[in-house]
């Protein structure tokens, strides 16, 4: 019972953990583009719609400017979100088949198949 309850609140407790880091990611990540569209970021973008010529001449220049005005703490928190993401996926992907084998043997003890003679 208590390895039952123990893997359950594991896989559990991971799964929320790693949903409510997607979305704050994913509201972080639309905050930012918001942002970066109302003070008109964007715009400069236009640019690489010309030529490959204007595209390497202001290419660096364009990219600076958008360095500059990104919200730099969203940002921050953004890149400290997706590698906690991605430690943590990494983590789940080398233990999957541990739990894949716990929780299969919980449900065969829970729930045993009955075999028709």
């Amino acid at each position: 019972m208590f390895e039952t309850k123990k893997t359950l609140t594991s896989v559990f407790g991971k799964s929320l953990f790693l949903l409510s880091l997607f979305f704050f990611a994913l509201s972080l990540t639309f905050w930012i583009l918001i942002e970066l569209k109302s003070q008109g970021t964007f715009d400069m973008l236009e640019l690489f719609a010309e030529d490959a010529e204007t595209i390497r001449l202001y290419a660096s220049e364009v990219m600076a400017t958008v360095f500059e005005e990104i919200p730099k703490f969203e940002f921050l928190m953004l890149m400290v979100i997706l590698f906690t993401l991605s430690v943590v996926l990494l983590f789940i992907i080398r233990r999957f088949k541990v739990v894949k084998n716990k929780l299969k043997s919980l449900y065969h003890y829970w729930f045993p198949i009955k075999k028709m003679v």
